[in-house]
């Protein structure tokens, strides 16, 4: 059904019936929450977006720290040769190969 917005002219033709005011009021309620619910669409759209972001500005994060990890485990590998790190007791314990 099409409802045409802000005619004030009140003109009849014989094609056309006056709108009880219940009916009107009905589709300025339909109109009004029509118009809530596309404004709350866009909305979740907005903070989508943000979360995305943010995603992907904490994947960019890991990518670092892994970077950082390999170039920590390269540096010990060529300082003290292969093995692992215990940090409770601050040691490297050199592997038996």
């Amino acid at each position: 059904m099409a409802v045409k917005k802000g005619t004030k002219t009140q003109t009849t033709t014989p094609n056309s019936v006056k709108l009880t005011s219940e009916e009107i009021q009905q589709l300025n309620e339909l109109r009004m929450k029509t118009s809530e619910l596309t404004f709350q669409r866009g909305q979740i759209g907005i903070a989508e977006d943000n979360l995305k972001r943010q995603l992907n500005q904490l994947a960019e994060q890991f990518n670092e720290l892994y970077q950082l990890e390999n170039s920590i485990s390269t540096e010990f590998f060529n300082k003290y040769g292969k093995g692992e790190v215990n940090l409770e007791e601050g040691t490297f314990v050199k592997s038996e190969e």
